[in-house]
């Protein structure tokens, strides 16, 4: 039988991993493909937990550093690599799965500062 934990050797990284979405989705593939060090961030704490919650029920060997924020705003992207680092001693995969939600509106009838925040 294959140790599925050689799979996945190093340390996954995925941001906008709350939720019942693609980033909570990835996050879950990387722990089921034998992933066991899993960084995930969110601005969503409570639904982030969730997900932490789901990938540990699934692979209970699993260590899971979760980090609610910003990943818009450069400090809390360079403190939450940082962490990454500090606890996994490394990072080698990065999904960036984290996007808000548009206004339904064609780029011509969005504001510049909705357009500005949506595309950032």
């Amino acid at each position: 039988m294959m140790d599925t934990g050689t799979l996945f050797p190093g340390v996954a990284l995925v941001t906008g991993a709350a939720g019942t979405g693609i980033g909570a989705a990835t996050a879950m593939a990387f722990a089921r493909a034998g992933c066991r060090r899993i960084a995930i961030t969110d601005m969503n704490a409570k639904e982030l937990n969730d997900t932490q919650a789901a990938i540990l029920a699934q692979s209970p060997n699993a260590k899971v550093l979760v980090r609610p924020g910003d990943i818009a705003s450069e400090a809390f992207v360079d403190s939450f690599i940082a962490a990454v680092v500090k606890e996994f001693g490394r990072l080698d995969y990065a999904v960036n799965c984290a996007g808000i939600m548009g206004n339904n509106q064609s780029s011509t009838e969005t504001s510049l500062d909705d357009f500005d925040r949506i595309n950032n």
